[in-house]
């Protein structure tokens, strides 16, 4: 693999505790899927605080009963914007991806998103972040907040 491919797994519907032993070796990084944490139970945001410095991607998407991939608007709009604000505060590089099989799912989706970052915005001082949101094959660069550059340490 080239300087820059990475391994990355993916908790399904469970903690990715027990996957510990795979990048404790170096074998890999992390793709944490938040809608599966919804669905196993899980505290979300202890384990994205928890896992953060090995998570490369982000799966969010909504959840109702056992399902799952659906719009973010599923969710409690206020447990989204904790969880993306979260994220900015952070140095975190990687990419969330919008794991919506619809269009309707991902317009109501990239609403909510941008609503967050909007919010989020009016209280932002010195150097913004990088944010990439990718759905499905497209991918979105988002400069947070607008108008201030990312902070790109060389």
């Amino acid at each position: 693999m080239g300087k820059n491919k990475k391994i990355l797994v993916e908790n399904i519907n469970y903690s990715p505790s027990f996957l510990e032993p795979f990048w404790e070796n170096g074998f890999c990084e992390l793709c944490l899927d938040l809608g599966h944490l919804m669905l196993g139970q899980e505290k979300v945001m202890d384990l994205v605080k928890q896992y953060l410095d090995i998570t490369q991607e982000i799966h969010l998407h909504g959840v109702k009963g056992y399902r799952e991939h659906l719009s973010l608007s599923m969710l409690p709009k206020n447990l989204v914007h904790k969880w993306l604000k979260y994220l900015l505060t952070t140095s975190f590089k990687g990419v969330v991806n919008l794991e919506v099989f619809c269009p309707r799912d991902l317009e109501e989706s990239m609403d909510i998103v941008l609503e967050t970052f909007s919010l989020a915005a009016k209280g932002v001082k010195g150097q913004g972040h990088n944010f990439r949101v990718q759905v499905s094959d497209l991918s979105v660069d988002i400069e947070y907040p607008p108008g201030i550059p990312p902070n790109n340490p060389a």
